[in-house]
């Protein structure tokens, strides 16, 4: 992953482009403020870039802009990369899996420790149900129950 000059991890990528495909004949209204609708293919949705969120969940589930959202951050003349969750960042990645993980010896190697022997907890079994005289008698054996 070092290696890549990208900003956030390829998977992310491929999502963001493809609703960035999907944006296209969107249409957008915008409010003055910070609410975007954007309308298109039968549905209307509104958008807070503030919020980062639309109103089809997707982006707030995700956390990388839907379709709707991707046609807001243009329409606002900024770059739908910015609107990518952190934990999408090629930095954050990097920092997930920068610690290695110490190899355990086994079991030959491991050092005796004083103190109380700790056992597994005890399993009890389960019993079966007893059948009464009258289930018997209507063949209703066991736990089967027939209607």
């Amino acid at each position: 992953m070092s290696r890549h000059d990208i900003v956030i991890v390829p998977k992310a990528k491929q999502i963001l482009d493809e609703a960035i495909k999907e944006s296209c004949g969107l249409t957008v209204l915008w409010d003055g403020r910070e609410t975007y609708v954007v309308k298109g293919r039968g549905t209307s949705c509104s958008v807070n870039l503030q919020r980062r969120s639309c109103s089809c969940r997707v982006w707030d589930l995700l956390g990388i802009p839907c379709c709707h959202g991707v046609t807001a951050i243009q329409e606002a003349r900024k770059n739908p990369i910015d609107y990518v969750h952190s934990c999408y960042l090629k930095e954050t990645y990097m920092q997930t899996y920068s610690y290695c993980m110490d190899v355990i010896r086994g079991e030959d190697f491991w050092e005796d420790v004083e103190g109380d022997l700790v056992l597994p907890p005890l399993i009890k079994k389960k019993t079966k149900r007893q059948t009464q005289k009258d289930e018997k008698e209507r063949g209703l054996g066991g736990c089967c129950v027939q209607w």
